[in-house]
């Protein structure tokens, strides 16, 4: 989507835009995004959200802008995420520094074509320089299988797991209680990247959290020839793809390294933008790697060396073509061109009597965006020798001198399989997974229903949200909080909610039927020790505890109960909107025939719910089967209410309702022809037209588009 304006002071949010860029952009100082921010908080947006967190904007909403462009050379400030107001440190050549944190959650579109420049001399890639600091913390990510990763390839494995549900999931109307296909990819290591993506932000102890994404992945796809390989004092440490020109990998490490080198260089750019060419045996490396559809195998370094000569011709007419000097430069000038990168990984030395025809090779290509690298001492480059934590032992040579200190990513067989068949699948491939055992979608039941349960609960929680929301009385937490806080208080009246304590009233609110300590101890601290996570555990519950009473001035109140060996919430004080929605459809089961029964627990259920489950929230014991149903089984009943609104001669009506439908899932191409035909009925064929242009452009993702269906409805 692109940026438009409705005036001189309006502004559509376009793909990948945060306020401080739109202040930069727009006003000329991007320091002065806190007055965008208050000009527009608060202010309903197209979708039916409305901006109430710096950290989160969205395609599609419309913002004023203040009076004027502004500049203010040298001004000290801070961006939405709290980091100073500076400018980031330029890339030095051969080197590219991670980026910076991205305060929202659309990722930053590609740079625009540059203008033509003089062509400068041919350079050879330089030799490794100490990587720029980055303003993530942290850097790495462990995954269950012990293996340290980089938040590079956190984002890019989220990415790839909402292209796989878009080609794997179910269908609305199809049964809920089968799980969708791409679930069986969503494995321990897969949902531990995913998570890692967001931090949780967190003002003063408060109520009012976000999740940041700490990298965007058009940071990476900006970048085709850039991959993270390590990190060095908690920096992450990126190399441009030629600066691998016949490099060896040796130690115990090795095989770890360059299983994570091909996972990482497949993900990190666009389909388009990266392959790979394997050369020898891989059955005990990466097998499962020539599944993807941007990996081919050969199987001698005769064949694989004329490959690399019909590349090393191709390449250089392209670059002479458009007069630039290597791979970086014609990806920076021309973002189209379609030269993509690529990784040649070999499972052993060529023979002496190739090796130095190989040597020239490598020293050729290394400008044309390609890479060659073995699984042992090279002898046509450098070696650098690894232990099996990936900590870098020692380097012959000079191309990675500066990596001596660094501790370099690796996975696993388990972890590279399941990492390679997930983005195989994201690519169109069929699942190569084992088959997992069939299990029906979780549900949440609610709490029974007494006579003395009050219509209106004192605290309420909000999971169809990014972060659980906690309200008293209908206020938020934080702000309660600040009303009863007593002058001159002391530190333990003054303590907000702790997050732990945010996550463990999530967590009970899924599981009204409560949950042991030992249940709560695993899914909350996996990774701590028994014992502190026992003592974590009961202190975050006495925080919520604490907390909660304070908020509702009521004392001795016992918002989290434990008896029978088990934690549950107080259902007579608290409630939450996951319960309203199984309600919801208890009252459906219940209503039977009568249609205003029906439309009553219908629009129940849509006025329960807000969004995803728990989206954004870095929980890895949500069960995204469970988030999946709730799409699901809501998007049916706001088709169930469209079709009896309709058949009742209230068209605005069912339009608002199938919108409510195509708004919980964007990814179901039925759904916009829903809404495209009550459109066209009220004769908003405008409105239609803007509708397939949202379906296009999702469907571009996946590089497929709208059925003829679809585009007909238009010529109606």
């Amino acid at each position: 989507m692109s940026a438009s304006a409705g005036g001189d002071s309006d502004y559509v949010v376009r793909r990948g835009d945060t306020l401080w860029a739109i202040a930069q952009r727009k006003l000329g100082d991007a320091l002065r995004w806190p007055q965008i921010f208050d000009l527009n908080r608060g202010r309903m947006q197209p979708d039916r959200r409305a901006l109430s967190n710096p950290h989160w904007i969205y395609p599609g909403w419309v913002f004023d802008l203040p009076d004027g462009p502004a500049q203010r050379p040298g001004a000290a400030g801070t961006s939405p995420n709290g980091s100073i107001g500076s400018s980031p440190p330029s890339a030095a050549p051969g080197i590219s520094p991670a980026p910076a944190i991205s305060p929202t959650a659309a990722p930053t579109p590609p740079p625009p074509p540059a203008s033509p420049r003089p062509e400068v001399p041919r350079r050879t890639p330089p030799a490794v320089r100490p990587p720029q600091a980055s303003t993530q913390t942290p850097a790495t990510v462990a995954l269950p299988t012990g293996d340290v990763v980089g938040l590079g390839l956190a984002v890019a494995i989220a990415a790839a797991v909402g292209v796989a549900r878009l080609r794997g999931r179910n269908r609305p109307g199809e049964d809920h209680s089968a799980r969708p296909a791409y679930l069986r990819l969503l494995t321990p290591a897969v949902r531990r990247l995913s998570a890692a993506r967001w931090r949780t932000v967190e003002p003063d102890g408060g109520d009012e959290v976000a999740s940041v994404p700490l990298i965007t992945l058009a940071d990476r796809r900006n970048q085709p020839g850039v991959i993270s390989i390590g990190e060095v004092g908690g920096q992450e440490l990126a190399v441009e793809i030629g600066q691998l020109g016949g490099m060896g990998f040796a130690g115990d490490g090795a095989a770890g390294v360059i299983r994570h080198l091909i996972v990482a260089f497949l993900q990190h750019a666009a389909p388009d933008r990266a392959e790979v060419t394997l050369i020898g045996e891989f059955a005990t490396l990466a097998p499962s790697a020539i599944e993807v559809p941007a990996v081919k195998a050969i199987p001698d370094w005769e064949t694989a060396l004329g490959h690399l000569e019909v590349e090393l011709v191709g390449r250089t007419r392209t670059l002479d073509e458009h007069e630039v000097p290597d791979f970086a430069a014609l990806a920076k000038r021309c973002p189209a061109e379609p030269l993509s990168a690529l990784l040649v990984v070999a499972t052993h030395a060529p023979d002496v009597a190739l090796r130095e025809r190989l040597r020239s090779l490598a020293a050729a290509v290394r400008r044309l965006g390609i890479g060659v690298v073995f699984l042992g001492p090279s002898h046509v480059g450098d070696t650098v020798t690894v232990a099996a934590d990936g900590a870098v032992q020692s380097v012959t040579g000079g191309q990675m001198a500066s990596a001596r200190a660094a501790r370099l990513y690796t996975l696993a067989p388990s972890a590279a399989a399941e990492l390679l068949a997930l983005i195989a699948a994201s690519r169109g491939a069929p699942l190569v997974v084992a088959a997992l055992p069939e299990t029906a979608l979780p549900v949440t039941t609610p709490p029974p229903r007494g006579d003395r349960m009050p219509a209106n609960r004192r605290v309420h929680l909000s999971l169809f949200a990014d972060l659980p929301m906690i309200r008293i009385d209908g206020d938020p937490l934080d702000d309660v909080l600040r009303r009863v806080r007593p002058a001159g208080a002391p530190q333990k009246d003054r303590e907000g909610l702790r997050r732990k304590g945010r996550e463990i009233l999530a967590y009970l609110a899924l599981h009204p039927g409560g949950a042991t300590i030992e249940t709560l101890l695993a899914a909350l601290f996996p990774d701590d020790d028994p014992g502190a996570a026992v003592v974590r555990l009961r202190r975050d519950i006495s925080n919520v505890r604490d907390v909660l009473r304070r908020a509702t001035q009521m004392p001795d109140a016992k918002f989290i109960a434990f008896g029978a060996e088990r934690y549950r919430l107080n259902a007579d004080l608290t409630g939450a909107d996951v319960w309203s929605v199984e309600q919801g459809f208890e009252e459906l089961r219940a209503a039977g025939a009568s249609r205003d029964d029906r439309v009553d627990a219908l629009r129940r259920i849509l006025g329960a719910y807000n969004g995803q489950l728990l989206e954004h929230a870095p929980y890895e014991w949500v069960d995204i089967g469970l988030r999946e149903n709730y799409v699901r089984r809501v998007v049916d009943a706001a088709q169930q209410l469209s079709q009896v609104l309709e058949q009742c001669g209230d068209v605005d009506a069912a339009l608002e309702a199938a919108e409510r439908a195509l708004a919980a899932d964007r990814d179901a191409e039925e759904l916009y022809r829903r809404v495209m035909v009550l459109q066209i009925g009220l004769g908003r064929p405008d409105a239609a037209k803007r509708t397939l242009r949202e379906l296009e452009a999702r469907l571009s993702e996946i590089d497929a588009e709208p059925a003829e269906e679809t585009v007909r409805l238009l010529g109606r």
